[in-house]
């Protein structure tokens, strides 16, 4: 337990120290160096990079931590399948690649041509981004999250920060611009396999060299089943994060990718309280699940619907009150002020998964993992669907609500599964406290947002405002310190 909260809190630390440097290269610095459509090139790439690493991951991650338990002192053989299955739908994904090609050009040649001329970076990132992801897997399965996750949200920002000042001097043109961001995960899937290298002996080493006839719930037929079913549920995340970016690029064009990309940047920031306990409280979850502890799986369940919506609703309580003074200084603020309901929906998406807590890690770790398949096929189908009905109409605005419908819907079909199933919910009465604080900490913004001043003024006096009433309403209640130590009282 006492590792755990270590690795919370590094992580912790470590995905905010990641959200500054993310602001700072997706807020000033892209925006500065590139066009509006290099932007939108330069992101479409990233986009389309990672929204196909489930489907090519075939759902190994998943099937790394859910089997890990269960082999801990012979881990060989395991390992070897995800990395084995990985690299066959590495091969399936190139194969989508030439037999869609046609189809690929249609989708994008009129409003997005040159993301078509990055289809190389794009297939390398996807390769070395699939690395990263089944990396990490391992390293969370022996509960060591805190430097993968420095690696991912620090690393990388920092890699991606001068990747453009490389750019924007002169030392690499833009083809060379869009590659690099493969050899960015290139470069993390290296310090990875030293980082479990050098961790894991003895452990790893040692685990592999006594890796021996692993016991029947290790067969080859139920680490497939397994991982193919949930491959669906790992896409699903990936799906309504990526796949509105990439039909805006196909349905408006690339200038307004980066409009969305802005918005979106500065809204998932929202989910990091809950990404960041997420990250370290699976392998706990596969465990219970492992050992059938309904009790602190609900336990769990109810505390994480509280604990990571502390945060987050302050989080985007202080967006919100401040993002005009926030967008007039980005470069080209003109075009980016056009996200602004961007930021509002997907903020709002962000704060609904946040509340209905780890409700699709429950379901995956658990004997009804199949229901993972349903209910991601329907918000596949749901997002895209709004999407087309949506975009057209109302733009990159349309796009970020046809996500927050999606969200919606998947949180409300996963919770009622969940309370069928399992007579399990996340809600309590915490919840509508910290809904209630927050539209009081909003009211005021109402009034102020009249007054004339300069950007830096806007923020100061209206995000001061705001935070000051959320503290003193959460000080007044007195239980967001205990929700944060796991002791708040039942």
């Amino acid at each position: 337990m006492q590792n755990l909260k270590r690795q919370s809190l590094l992580t912790g630390l470590s995905s905010y120290a990641g959200v500054v440097i993310g602001y700072v290269n997706l807020l000033w610095l892209l925006p500065f160096i590139f066009s509006p459509e290099e932007f939108g090139t330069f992101r479409a790439v990233q986009d389309l990079g990672l929204l196909l690493v489930p489907f090519a991951q075939l759902g190994a991650a998943n099937g790394l931590i859910r089997f890990f338990p269960t082999v801990r002192d012979r881990p060989l053989r395991l390992v070897m399948m995800s990395f084995g299955l990985s690299a066959f739908g590495f091969l399936l994904v190139l194969a989508a690649f030439q037999l869609f090609d046609t189809a690929l050009t249609q989708a994008f040649s009129q409003n997005a041509a040159a993301l078509l001329e990055q289809l190389t970076a794009t297939k390398l990132l996807l390769f070395f981004a699939l690395s990263v992801t089944l990396l990490e897997a391992l390293s969370a399965s022996y509960f060591k999250m805190a430097m993968p996750t420095f690696l991912r949200d620090v690393g990388i920002r920092l890699m991606t920060f001068g990747l453009g000042l490389s750019y924007y001097f002169g030392l690499i043109d833009f083809d060379q611009t869009c590659l690099g961001l493969a050899v960015i995960y290139a470069l993390n899937s290296l310090f990875l396999v030293l980082y479990l290298l050098r961790q894991s002996s003895p452990t790893l080493p040692a685990a592999a060299q006594r890796d021996g006839t692993p016991p029947a719930i290790l067969s080859l037929r139920n680490f497939l089943t397994y991982s193919l079913i949930t491959m669906l549920g790992a896409a699903g995340g990936i799906i309504v994060s990526r796949v509105d970016s990439l039909m805006v690029s196909s349905l408006i064009g690339l200038e307004a990718t980066a409009v969305y990309a802005i918005g979106f940047s500065m809204a998932v920031v929202i989910e990091l309280p809950r990404r960041v306990l997420s990250q370290v409280h699976i392998p706990a979850i596969s465990q219970h699940m492992q050992q059938e502890d309904r009790q602190a799986i609900a336990k769990l369940y109810t505390r994480m619907g509280v604990a990571p919506a502390l945060l987050a609703l302050l989080v985007f309580i202080l967006i919100w009150v401040c993002l005009d003074g926030i967008y007039a200084y980005i470069p080209n603020a003109e075009v980016y002020q056009a996200g602004k309901w961007v930021v509002f929906w997907i903020g709002c998406a962000k704060l609904i998964d946040g509340l209905f807590s780890f409700n699709g890690e429950i379901i995956v770790y658990s004997k009804y993992y199949r229901f993972n398949l349903v209910a991601t096929l329907l918000m596949s189908v749901a997002v895209i669907g709004f999407n087309l009905l949506l975009i057209p109409v109302h733009g990159v605005s349309g796009a970020a609500f046809a996500s927050f419908l999606a969200m919606v819907g998947f949180n409300l079909l996963k919770a009622w599964f969940l309370y069928t199933k399992m007579r399990l919910h996340p809600f309590s009465i915490r919840q509508l406290y910290l809904l209630a604080i927050s539209l009081l900490a909003l009211t005021p913004h109402l009034f102020l947002k009249g007054l004339e001043l300069a950007p830096w003024g806007t923020i100061l006096l209206q995000g001061t405002v705001a935070a000051f009433i959320y503290g003193i309403g959460i000080w007044r209640i007195g239980f967001g310190q205990r929700i944060f130590l796991g002791a708040s009282k039942k």
